[in-house]
Order: C-alpha cells, then sequence, then structure tokens
C-alpha cells in the first residue's frame, strides 16, 4: 500500500484531499447555522439576523458544492494519471489506443 502511495502525484492528492475536507466542513457546519438562526432569529424576531445566517448559509452551500465537483474531478484525474503511467510503454496499451486504425471496416 505505501508502494502505490509513493507513486501517486502528492500535489493532487493534497488537493483532493483539501476538497474533500472543505466538502464535509460545509455540510457539518449548515445545521449549526440553522439552529443559529432559528434560536436567534427567529425566537427573538431578528429579520436583519436572518437574512445575514441564510445569506451564509447559501455561501456555505456554494463553497460545498466547488468541494462536491472538485473532489471527485481530482481524485479521476489522479486515477487516470495512473492508470496511464502504469501502461504507457505497454504493448497491450498501444495496441488498445490503435486498434481502430488497423481495423478491417
Amino acid at each position: 500500500m505505501i508502494r502505490i502511495i509513493k507513486r501517486l502525484p502528492a500535489g493532487r492528492v493534497t488537493a483532493a484531499i483539501a476538497f474533500l475536507l472543505l466538502q464535509v466542513f460545509c455540510a457539518i457546519y449548515l445545521p449549526y447555522l440553522a439552529a443559529d438562526m432559528v434560536n436567534n432569529g427567529v425566537v427573538k424576531g431578528d429579520i436583519a439576523h436572518i437574512w445575514h445566517q441564510g445569506s451564509l448559509m447559501i455561501a456555505l452551500t456554494m463553497l460545498g458544492l466547488v468541494g462536491q465537483v472538485l473532489n471527485p474531478y481530482i481524485s479521476a484525474k489522479i486515477a487516470f494519471w495512473r492508470l496511464y503511467k502504469d501502461s504507457y510503454c505497454s504493448r497491450y496499451h498501444y495496441e488498445f489506443l490503435y486498434a481502430a486504425d488497423y481495423s478491417a471496416s
């Protein structure tokens, strides 16, 4: 397992983990903001607090969406890089890529 991890690109792995943590943080923090909006805004009748917390929730949701989109994208790039690197020099990979050029049809 350690040999596999050592062969992966460190920058992309770090970015994928960072976006995963961003996504998790946003998902966990949203209920806290909703509870604070109810406790300090709805109960007390503070409309400004409700608007502030609501806009903060929307911003946090958008930030979580960025993490949800970029994490699988970078992870797929890592997986493809690993597949490409492992099979780059193999004959099977060469034949697979150019099989359509030599087909009978």
